[in-house]
């Protein structure tokens, strides 16, 4: 994922005082700034607070970002994203950190423009799966859109996302649970009760709910989530099998095959049209019909699934994946279910 994003998402510029505060901070990034340099930041910070004083904030935006890329910010910034492409996470999170106490001093710790930066650092800290350091940053950025743009904002409700799956992913579900259900509302009072970024959220809490066994639950969002994106994207979208291989999953955990079979099956031809039969991205959905059929003893069935899963994830993997291992490891689980030992 790209993290360099020049702050074309800023919305708001925050308090009428912040015009004051970017003079004084930049003349502290620029010590040695000269006469006529010094006259230029004078005349861009009146043009500041001329701009924002009638209501111009998109022009305000604009400007502020020039300011920054006037400062190191910028430069810092590729550099960060720079390490990032190439995995160096640790040398990027320096940086990036940099790059973040320049905006503080040109903007002010608590200004809307620094949320970018706060974005990038907790994406990095994610990649080196330092969850103490994302939900920091995370919530710090909260706290700055929540100030900045109200409580009640899209944006708000997507970081409310990210960081409630933050906790999913450490398995801190009493965590994410309100976070869930308070990203959700926003959404919903925003967008209202039909549209595909309700669906998106509505399968998150599915997703949340299959992951602590509360499966009436789970089938609820996934269901409701599955018609929204029917209704407005068609039967067939790639979307729409997304959300069919996610109801399948909640009855596959309860061992409902007969309900996640058709599932299953309309989700593999959607792909299949959309990818080819040999493509990687089928695997998963041929990899779990294999099971549910080996599952309910249909030994032939199960073994066609699973052996051309297990061809195309050689072809595509080779021979060492993990994806291989776990589908040799069903194949074993099939021979073994016919007393063919010496072949498992």
């Amino acid at each position: 994922m790209k993290i360099l994003r020049l702050m074309t998402s800023l919305a708001l510029i925050a308090g009428t005082g912040c015009a004051t505060h970017i003079q004084r901070s930049l003349d502290t990034t620029y010590p040695s700034t000269n006469y006529a340099q010094s006259k230029e930041l004078e005349k861009a910070n009146r043009e500041f607070e001329s701009l924002f004083q009638q209501g111009r904030y998109e022009e305000a935006k604009a400007l502020v970002i020039r300011m920054l890329e006037n400062t190191k910010w910028k430069s810092l910034t590729e550099e960060a994203n720079s390490y990032y492409q190439q995995g160096r996470y640790d040398e990027a999170a320096v940086i990036a950190n940099k790059a973040l106490e320049v905006a503080e001093i040109t903007l002010g710790k608590e200004h809307f423009g620094i949320a970018s930066s706060l974005h990038n650092l907790t994406i990095i800290y994610l990649k080196q799966m330092q969850y103490a350091k994302a939900e920091h940053t995370l919530q710090r950025m909260l706290t700055i859109l929540e100030k900045t743009l109200g409580p009640e904002h899209p944006n708000v409700a997507l970081e409310l996302n990210s960081l409630a799956n933050i906790y999913l992913d450490q398995m801190q579900y009493t965590k994410a649970e309100p976070l869930f259900l308070r990203a959700l509302n926003i959404i919903e009072k925003n967008l209202g009760p039909e549209n595909l970024g309700l669906a998106d959220y509505l399968n998150e809490l599915a997703i949340h709910y299959l992951a602590v066994n509360q499966y009436t639950k789970a089938e609820l969002f996934s269901k409701r989530s599955l018609a929204i994106s029917e209704k407005i994207l068609g039967p067939e979208h790639f979307d729409v099998a997304l959300k069919l291989n996610n109801l399948a999953r909640i009855y596959q955990t309860q061992d409902r095959f007969l309900e996640a079979e058709p599932l299953f099956k309309r989700a593999l031809a959607i792909y299949e049209k959309a990818y080819g039969p040999d493509n990687i991205m089928i695997t998963q959905t041929l990899s779990s019909l294999g099971v549910i059929y080996l599952r309910q003893s249909q030994i032939s069935k199960a073994s066609s699934f699973l052996y051309r899963t297990l061809a195309i994830q050689e072809k595509n993997l080779g021979t060492e994946h993990p994806q291989v291992a776990m589908t040799l490891n069903n194949l074993g689980s099939l021979y073994k279910s016919q007393s063919q030992v010496a072949k498992a």
